[in-house]
């Protein structure tokens, strides 16, 4: 926007630190993109003593930033408390980044929210399945079960007996559903999805990507479906193994 390059010279002018007009003449190095066209417009990279100059804050610093090994909100909850005991004395301002960036935040949350409703939905259909296979095995093996209560079987066994199916189906379920996975997000990790158009990258949300989009796994992404999986299975159980305790011999012994 400006049409300078490298070797040309940028004059900037700022509010300094302690109320003066701060102002420097700088040689451009070179340009750089970060990939945010907000900042790309409005922002430049100089040494920090230099801006420290432009700034009136010799010796000291207007922000620094602490990064976490582990960045979970819980972790992240428990550092700025911390932070704000061991810096009791200084005039200083502790937030973390949800603080700082509310829109973001907000912005995952929304992505949080639409993930677990996705994922209500999809448990949701798969206890369908899940009543209606063990429902029909109920009712197509009603003399069966009725053999096997005229025999001795206590209605807490039969019970048994369709969780264990149903826990059954949910580890086939898994074992497969797992091998897919891993083949579609081996592929999302190595190689990644081409979404560029002409050959570059793409903006949405006022922010820039690159035209290579690539898959991140965690541990959390893979438990929580395993898990809801066998929770949701043994939940939709519990109809056809309550038909199943109920049945009486001489009724079941009946069926054709």
């Amino acid at each position: 926007r400006l049409t300078v390059g490298v070797g040309d010279e940028l004059v900037a002018v700022t509010q300094a630190a302690d109320g003066s007009l701060g102002n420097d003449l700088y040689t451009v190095v070179g340009l750089v993109r970060t990939g945010i066209p907000a900042l790309d417009r409005g922002g430049a990279f100089v040494h920090r003593e230099d801006l420290a100059s432009l700034l009136a804050l010799e010796g000291r610093a207007h922000e620094i930033v602490v990064l976490a090994t582990d960045r979970s909100p819980a972790t992240l909850a428990g550092v700025k408390p911390r932070i704000e005991q061991a810096l009791d004395d200084q005039p200083v301002l502790v937030r973390t980044w949800s603080e700082v960036d509310p829109g973001s935040a907000q912005l995952f949350a929304m992505q949080s929210f639409s993930n677990a409703i996705l994922l209500a939905l999809f448990f949701g259909v798969s206890a369908v399945g899940v009543v209606n296979t063990l429902l029909m095995s109920v009712l197509e093996r009603t003399k069966e079960l009725g053999v096997m209560r005229a025999l001795g079987m206590r209605p807490a066994e039969l019970v048994r007996l369709v969780l264990a199916e149903a826990l059954m189906l949910a580890t086939v379920a898994v074992g497969v559903g797992l091998l897919g996975a891993l083949a579609l997000n081996t592929y999302l990790v190595v190689v990644g999805v081409d979404l560029s158009v002409q050959g570059g990258g793409f903006e949405m949300g006022n922010m820039t990507f690159d035209p290579v989009i690539h898959g991140r796994v965690t541990p959390d992404a893979i438990a929580a479906p395993v898990l809801g999986v066998f929770g949701f299975s043994v939940i939709a159980a519990i109809w056809p193994a309550m038909r199943a305790a109920r049945l009486q011999p001489v009724d079941a012994l009946r069926e054709v």
